[in-house]
């Protein structure tokens, strides 16, 4: 499926957690992104995420414990994975090219619609 759909699903998804969740969500994958941008390799990367442990600034800003804030991130992940991953299975491509063929006389020309039938995703 597109990187760009699954991205845009997840951005609502996450949006639709309840507050706490998507706080701690958004906290922790935003530390992660800015240290993913002062990084040049993954072994950079990962010498930042564990200086700078997202998941122990999050605990620490949150009040919780790490072992919790592990623990919750960890069900944030798995519910977004599940939700992201039915809603993909209702999604389809319908290849329209013929239609549009037709309308413009353009025999190059493709098109595609994509369906999402809501009443299968919620």
């Amino acid at each position: 499926m597109n990187d760009y759909l699954s991205e845009m699903l997840a951005r609502e998804i996450v949006e639709a957690l309840p507050g706490y969740k998507r706080d701690l969500y958004k906290f922790i994958v935003g530390l992660e992104d800015s240290l993913a941008q002062q990084s040049d390799t993954a072994d950079q990367f990962m010498t930042l995420m564990k200086k700078h442990s997202p998941l122990h600034q999050a605990a620490k800003y949150f009040r919780r414990s790490v072992k919790e804030t592990d623990q919750l991130m960890k069900e944030i992940e798995k519910e977004i994975d599940t939700e992201l991953s039915l809603q993909l299975q209702h999604i389809d491509w319908l290849d329209c090219s013929d239609v549009i063929r037709k309308r413009r006389r353009n025999d190059k020309q493709a098109a595609f619609l994509l369906y999402m039938n809501p009443k299968k995703v919620h």
